[in-house]
């Protein structure tokens, strides 16, 4: 998965709550319409795309959604 920023994810998140097509949001943010499908599938298996539940908070997003670091590469 590519990293995006912050930003982005928030974005999407809230594009998708609105409901926004993936298409649009990629085009929109300049990142491939599988990312977005990514996120998205990320999102609603953690609850934050139902409409009935408060907006997460930015923290809580970027734990969960951020992609982990990989480990440094040895020779």
């Amino acid at each position: 998965m590519e990293r995006i920023h912050r930003n982005h994810i928030n974005d999407i998140l809230h594009r998708l709550r609105c409901g926004e097509s993936e298409r649009q949001i990629s085009q929109d943010l300049g990142i491939s319409r599988l990312t977005v499908h990514k996120y998205k599938i990320m999102a609603i298996m953690e609850g934050f795309l139902d409409i009935d539940t408060e907006r997460p908070g930015s923290d809580q997003i970027a734990e969960v959604l951020r992609p982990k670091p990989l480990p440094p590469n040895k020779p």
